[in-house]
C-alpha cells in the first residue's frame, strides 16, 4: 500500500512539474488533469486533492472552465458517475509503463520525466548524506558528553573502576 501511495504521489508531482514547464494544448491539458486528479484522490484526502487539482488547473495556459472542473470532481465523488466516465475507467487499468506511454504524444513529456527522475535521485542522495552527517554529529556529541562526565567524576575523586561502572564503559 505504501509503495502504491508513493507511486501516486510521484505521478502527482511529475504532472505538476510538467505543467509548470510546458504550454499545454487542450487535449494534453485534459489528460494531465484527469490523471492528476485520479492519482491525487487515491493518495490524499479528497478535499485536499480537489484543491490541488484546482491549483494545477490554474497553471494551464487555457484552464478548464469551473463547471468542467466541478463535473470531473463530481464524477470522482459519485461512484455511479465514476463508473460511467470512460476516461476514469481507462485510468483504473494503468500500470506505470502503460501510464507513461499514455503521455508519449505530449511534447517533451519523457524529457521532463527524465529530468524529474534525476532531480529525485539527487535529492534522495542528498538526504542520505544529510542523515549520515547527522548520525556522525550525534555520535560525536554523545562521545563529548561522556568524556565530560568522566572528567567531572575524576575531579570528584572517583577511581577509574567506579567511573567506568557509572558511565557504562
Amino acid at each position: 500500500k505504501k509503495g502504491y501511495t508513493n507511486l501516486l504521489n510521484f505521478r502527482c508531482k511529475l504532472i505538476e512539474y510538467v505543467v509548470k514547464r510546458m504550454n499545454c494544448h487542450e487535449k494534453y491539458r485534459n489528460k494531465l488533469f484527469y490523471n492528476y486528479l485520479y492519482a491525487a484522490v487515491q493518495c490524499m484526502p479528497y478535499n485536499i486533492a480537489e484543491e490541488r487539482a484546482r491549483q494545477l488547473n490554474n497553471e494551464f495556459s487555457e484552464p478548464l472552465k469551473e463547471y468542467e472542473v466541478q463535473s470531473i470532481c463530481a464524477a470522482l465523488r459519485d461512484n455511479s458517475l465514476f463508473e460511467a466516465n470512460k476516461t476514469f475507467q481507462e485510468l483504473k487499468r494503468y500500470k506505470q509503463s502503460t501510464w507513461l506511454s499514455f503521455f508519449n504524444e505530449v511534447p517533451k513529456f519523457m524529457e521532463y520525466y527524465n529530468d524529474f527522475q534525476e532531480m529525485r535521485r539527487a535529492y534522495a542522495e542528498e538526504r542520505k548524506m544529510m542523515k549520515r552527517a547527522q548520525v556522525v554529529e550525534n555520535h560525536q556529541k554523545e562521545k563529548n558528553n561522556r568524556n565530560d562526565e568522566v572528567k567531572r567524576l575524576s575531579l570528584a575523586g572517583f577511581c577509574k573502576a567506579e567511573i567506568a561502572r557509572i558511565v557504562g564503559i
